[in-house]
């Protein structure tokens, strides 16, 4: 099937470039620390590019170390 996507590999790369993954770092009371790390939500256009793909927004998952 193909999308009707007809942009530049430097404007792909610009768009796509503004999803964050982010790892946030959490102390516990029991002297251990827990790590977090998401991908912060897809907007419009990159939502349509990962619909193209075949692939999930949320790439990463929510992973906790």
């Amino acid at each position: 099937m193909q999308q009707d996507i007809n942009l530049s590999w430097e404007k792909i790369r610009t768009l796509m470039n503004t999803q964050q993954s982010v790892t946030l770092i959490l102390p516990t009371d029991q002297q251990k620390v827990i790590h977090l790390r998401i991908t912060t939500k897809a907007e419009s256009q990159q939502m349509q590019m990962y619909a193209a793909l075949g692939i999930k927004s949320d790439v990463l998952g929510k992973r906790k170390t």
